[in-house]
């Protein structure tokens, strides 16, 4: 599997898993927890999501609770994918609380990597860097799950703004590369790289690393990594106003990211359609989140309904709503929606 011949893993996986039916139901969780993570690398994340429900009805069963633990990990990334927010954040959540205490660093990796994809996918890029930041201090880019979280902190710290560190982490990223060859990192790894140019006004830099990307992967492979460098692609195109361009991969990226059903993704592809028929009343200062919390707020909803509907925290949406004001200049809520409605009329 992370070697990316995932066929193969597939297939090793399979054999596996009903060796273990026959013998130890209490393994075969574990199993299903791996067959569960190669079927959403392959875009079956429907697959995926059926393993984890057997997987955790198993744990359940057994009352085993590091393997529990380690079936809510896993699960919490594909519950993520599935942008089942509601269950993917309380499993991960579960999982750390119960496996920091005891040091079981395995499991507690897992589950910071799911909260990390799971708070990135909302566009949440400050309770991002707060997980995966720790999860890479501590067990270095070479470990397999952190070099597979390293590329969401990048483009986590590409929307904080915090462009000398997401450099750095790229270039520790780029060394894994050169030592492993693996393809899908190397992929991972151009698509930061457009980001970060793109962030930095240097478009034309951004589509070509944008293209790398697309090109260091078989088109049948990780659709889900495939979907967000044509997502790469077309925000650095709409940036260089190659309109035209952009939505074609900004299609492609949405087109693919519908088919593996992964909503939260499919919901930002849509959003950075929306901008290329006119400029926004909030260009691009404002980050994803912050840009649906904006919208939300201009509508007239308080900060409780809309930290109920972005599956956010009150205190998240009280920042978010700070940074909005002033970001755009204004004073309050009532202004913010005029500054909206202005610039949806001029649109």
């Amino acid at each position: 599997m992370w070697d990316d011949d995932l066929e193969a893993a597939h297939s090793y996986t399979e054999t596996v898993e009903r060796r273990a039916a026959s013998r130890s139901e209490s393994w075969r969780a574990i199993v299903l927890n791996v067959l569960a993570e190669i079927e959403l690398r392959r875009g079956q994340t429907g697959r995926a999501l059926r393993h984890v429900a057997e997987a955790e009805e198993i744990a359940a069963y057994w009352g085993v609770t590091h393997a529990e633990a380690a079936v809510l990990a896993s699960g919490a990334l594909v519950k993520a994918m599935a942008g089942e927010v509601n269950a993917a954040r309380p499993g991960a959540e579960r999982a750390l609380e119960s496996m920091r205490p005891a040091g079981y660093d395995v499991v507690v990796r897992q589950a910071e990597r799911a909260l990390g994809f799971l708070e990135l996918s909302l566009g949440n890029a400050v309770e991002a860097d707060a997980v995966l930041a720790p999860l890479l201090a501590r067990s270095g880019i070479g470990h397999p799950t952190a070099s597979a979280a390293a590329p969401d902190e990048v483009e986590a710290l590409v929307e904080l703004g915090r462009m000398d560190e997401a450099e750095a982490l790229l270039a520790e990223l780029d060394a894994h590369v050169s030592r492993t060859g693996r393809r899908r990192t190397a992929a991972a790894a151009a698509r930061c790289r457009a980001l970060i140019l793109a962030a930095r006004g240097e478009t034309d830099a951004a589509v070509s690393s944008a293209q790398t990307a697309l090109e260091a992967q078989a088109a049948e492979a990780d659709p889900l990594e495939r979907g967000r460098a044509f997502l790469a692609l077309g925000s650095a195109l709409r940036r260089g106003n190659k309109r035209r361009a952009a939505r074609d991969a900004l299609e492609s990226a949405l087109t693919l990211f519908e088919k593996i059903e992964a909503p939260l993704w499919a919901e930002r592809s849509r959003a950075e359609l929306a901008r290329i028929g006119g400029r926004t009343p909030y260009g691009d200062e404002l980050t994803p989140s912050e840009r649906r919390v904006a919208e939300l707020v201009a509508t007239g909803r308080s900060n409780p309904e809309v930290a109920q509907a972005l599956f956010l925290s009150r205190k998240t949406v009280e920042r978010h709503v700070s940074q909005v004001l002033r970001k755009l200049d204004v004073r309050n809520r009532t202004e913010l929606a005029a500054k909206l409605r202005r610039g949806v009329d001029q649109s």
